[in-house]
């Protein structure tokens, strides 16, 4: 096997998921399919028939197509397989005869080598010189009806019938109608208990299986249809995927110089549409953070009014509690000196019964600080009025 060489125009791409896109689509229609049937005149056409990918589908490939002279059809959808050359008559011998040299290639290494991108080369051009020949890819054109152009070859083969089906359409036509609703069910219960024979007993075998056959397509119809709202919601919420031009289009597409100029049109109001939302959005984020920094600063300006409200408080209840342990103080010095006691004593003059004699007696008796508008009085309850030497 020969390695790759100068000659070769082989070329190569790798994207990071695997799967093409639109930047690799557009590549290949300048890298590949434009330089090599680039005609003589500027003036001469050339027809390109891709699918519905939307590599093929977006304006940067359909402006350099138009710009370039080169039609771009787009096949149908799921009618790649009758419409399409390449998978008519060229794809199918690429995998088989690819296959064939895999095989022999391990056959010839015991399985004792395994399969590396540097040895996919040598096998694939073996089977790409086998399989894409002239012959094999006039003969998809023509299997496909686009030259020499015979539509009727793909439009008879959808509308193709079984060979035996008028047969088939013959012997039912023939048959009693098969009971197929409850009514006619207990109608041919009744026929063959009246008359057991092998007609009755026939029919109600045909409902009991096609009924039997209907109930597993319900079935099949409403997983189908689960699946099928399941796989639908799911795509929504991707996007639903317009046509260059902003309108649904399911059928074949061929753009033309003014439908590339409604495309342009479209993809530049398109494209001022989302500026302007981006302008929208990125106004309401300012705003958005505006808002939220007005509302940090309140909350915080709120956490300091709080702060200092509780230190307000804390500092009025200390001096609260000094004030009052001062009067407490005061109080009790005042109640001490209340209670200072002076004892005075008088003398107090008294003539005895049993004597003519005067005698003078001194007597002590406590007396308390007197207080404006108090009486003081002795232990014995007697009034005093203290002297003013002593007051």
């Amino acid at each position: 096997m020969e390695d790759l060489n100068e000659k070769d125009s082989f070329h190569f791409g790798a994207t990071e998921n695997g799967w093409t896109n639109d930047a690799y689509g557009l590549e290949w229609l300048k890298t590949v399919f434009e330089p090599n049937t680039r005609p003589k005149r500027a003036t001469t056409k050339r027809i390109l028939i891709v699918d519905g990918h939307s590599s093929h589908v977006n304006l940067a490939f359909i402006d350099y197509a138009d710009r370039h002279s080169i039609i771009i059809v787009i096949l149908p959808p799921h009618s790649t397989h009758r419409l399409q050359p390449l998978d008519l008559n060229c794809f199918l011998p690429l995998s088989t005869k690819y296959g064939v040299h895999l095989n022999a290639w391990l056959h010839k290494s015991i399985g004792q080598v395994s399969m590396s991108k540097r040895t996919f080369l040598p096998i694939f051009r073996l089977a790409w010189n086998e399989s894409f020949m002239p012959m094999n890819i006039l003969g998809g054109f023509e299997k496909a009806g686009i030259w020499p152009f015979k539509p009727l070859i793909v439009l008879n083969l959808i509308k193709r019938l079984p060979e035996d089906f008028s047969d088939d359409e013959d012997k039912l036509e023939k048959l009693p109608p098969t009971p197929m609703t409850s009514k006619s069910i207990r109608r041919i219960q009744k026929l063959y208990r009246a008359d057991p024979c092998k007609e009755n007993i026939d029919l109600i075998f045909r409902s009991q299986q096609r009924l039997a056959a209907q109930h597993e397509i319900d079935q099949h119809i409403q997983r189908g249809l689960f699946e099928t709202v399941k796989t639908e919601k799911q795509r929504r919420q991707r996007g639903k995927r317009l046509n260059l031009v902003g309108k649904e289009d399911t059928g074949a597409q061929i753009f033309k110089p003014e439908q590339v100029l409604a495309a342009k049109e479209y993809a530049a109001k398109k494209q001022a549409d989302i500026d302007t939302k981006k302008a929208e959005t990125a106004a309401k984020k300012v705003v958005a953070a505006e808002n939220k920094q007005r509302k940090e600063e309140e909350a915080q300006e709120r956490a300091i009014q709080r702060q200092v409200g509780r230190e307000a408080k804390v500092q009025a209840k200390a001096e609260e509690k000094a004030v009052k342990k001062i009067q407490k103080k005061q109080s009790a010095v005042q109640k001490k000196t209340e209670k200072t006691s002076l004892t005075v004593i008088l003398p107090v003059k008294f003539t005895l019964e049993s004597s003519t004699e005067a005698v003078t007696v001194v007597q002590p008796i406590e007396v308390v600080e007197e207080k404006e508008g108090s009486k003081m009085t002795t232990t014995a309850g007697r009034k005093i009025k203290l002297p003013q030497r002593y007051r």
